[in-house]
């Protein structure tokens, strides 16, 4: 089964569930029994079930037919099931947000198509088949983007079986209706041509000389950081529940307060490529899967100021932004280890938007952003200093890490998923010789 009819099988058993619960999800949300309970976009789903629990026993019962072991249901063959209470948290959650408008059932502003018709999503594969017929470069470029991968990409697959929500829908499969999964042809397209460049019917580009055989809108908005933002800022989807909006990605604020503020988003992710009457913007997307592209966003540098402390210095590079950016679960991490006879485990810290779930309003618990140590937010390098007790004598190797986390497990940053990730720098340092030693660390004669 590929991973696209997996994410489609995970989501036609979530609707289905979803479909029984709707009704009672839509009363509890008006009745206010699930305040106090409610974790959104954070609390992992046995925490959830605990709490929901209780407070959804007798309605369940009395409207979805629930049975003392969990949700009755049966499948399309005829055959009996049972959920147990972590899928039937799982499902009222999603029912319950769903009836409130929370998660599921809004697109974002973002992008997406609500009302996208089977037919509707055939002419836009029909107009992008035309716009890749005659931009064969530019089409290549962009059949091996993360934009044309957005959807099928197998991080993203992963994390939409795990929540299937329409908001995450609206930006990875713009062509189709959020509200449900995605055909093949529209999971196939990805963000396409047309997610970007067709606005209110009508053909946008950047300023620039000629139409070709078309009519071309060109202003100098669809080439600022105003094109990007559709996808590249929004809120958590909880805002009904937050006593103010809680930015999930800030990627064009960061921008517009950064030393390049004034330079193009295309400049970095879209650089000039081809020759002459061919000469164009990338349609790569270089960004966070590139190597070159992330090295290039931050200097570091690794000292080891005592005989038992790592140093390490890093300061944003060629990058309008914040390092990293996007997806909330990007980090970078810094790692010291001594390299003894002994085997000892690697010292780490995590710079990143660090998250809790907090109490924003009477009975209602969220998601908020309570440190943020990233490269580039405040004055001046961020400097890392990681203690090693014991490895004075010991040869000490640092690295730095750009890490893609596909899933926190727990509050333990260390037990994450991580996707993938890009070695950015490192070194050994020797153990220190005495006269290298501060005069305070030296042994006494």
């Amino acid at each position: 089964m590929s991973s696209v009819e997996s994410a489609r099988v995970h989501s036609r058993t979530s609707a289905t569930v979803g479909s029984r619960i709707g009704a009672c999800g839509a009363a509890l949300v008006r009745s206010g029994v699930l305040a106090g309970m409610l974790e959104v976009l954070g609390a992992s789903w046995s925490q959830a079930s605990v709490a929901l629990h209780a407070a959804m026993t007798h309605e369940l019962r009395r409207r979805c037919e629930i049975g003392m072991g969990g949700l009755q249901h049966t499948d399309k063959r005829g055959h009996h099931g049972r959920m147990g209470r972590t899928n039937v948290a799982r499902g009222a959650v999603l029912a319950v947000t769903c009836a409130a408008g929370v998660l599921g059932g809004v697109v974002p502003a973002q992008g997406g198509a609500p009302h996208a018709s089977p037919s509707a999503v055939a002419t836009v594969h029909a107009q992008n088949a035309d716009c890749l017929g005659c931009h064969a470069a530019i089409a290549a470029e962009w059949a091996g983007s993360e934009h044309r991968s957005s959807f099928v990409d197998d991080a993203f697959t992963r994390a939409h079986a795990i929540e299937p929500l329409p908001f995450c829908r609206g930006c990875h499969a713009p062509t189709a209706s959020s509200k449900s999964m995605p055909s093949e042809l529209a999971a196939d397209m990805g963000v396409a041509c047309t997610s970007c460049h067709v606005i209110d019917g009508a053909l946008h580009a950047a300023p620039g000389d000629g139409d070709g055989p078309h009519a071309l809108v060109r202003t100098t908005a669809f080439a600022s950081a105003d094109a990007c933002a559709r996808c590249h800022q929004f809120d958590f989807p909880d805002t009904a529940l937050r006593l103010a909006p809680e930015p999930m990605q800030l990627t064009v604020t960061e921008h517009a307060s950064s030393r390049f503020a004034q330079v193009a988003c295309a400049t970095c992710h879209m650089p000039w490529a081809g020759q002459g009457e061919r000469l164009h913007r990338s349609h790569g997307f270089a960004a966070s899967r590139d190597p070159a592209v992330v090295r290039s966003a931050v200097v570091v540098a690794g000292a080891r100021p005592r005989a038992t402390t790592i140093a390490v210095a890093l300061a944003p590079g060629i990058v309008g932004h914040a390092f990293p950016t996007g997806d909330l679960l990007r980090r970078v991490a810094v790692y010291a280890q001594p390299l003894g006879a002994e085997a000892k485990r690697a010292k780490v810290r995590y710079l990143a938007r660090h998250f809790a779930r907090v109490q924003d309003r009477p009975g209602i618990v969220v998601r908020k952003a309570v440190t943020d140590d990233r490269v580039g937010v405040g004055e001046g390098p961020r400097i890392v200093e990681l203690e090693l007790p014991g490895a004075a004598n010991e040869p000490i190797a640092w690295w730095v890490v750009y890490e893609r986390v596909g899933h926190p497990r727990g509050r333990d940053e260390r037990a994450a998923y991580v996707e993938g990730g890009i070695a950015i720098a490192g070194g050994i340092v020797p153990a220190p010789t005495p006269a290298s030693m501060p005069h305070n660390e030296r042994a006494a004669p």
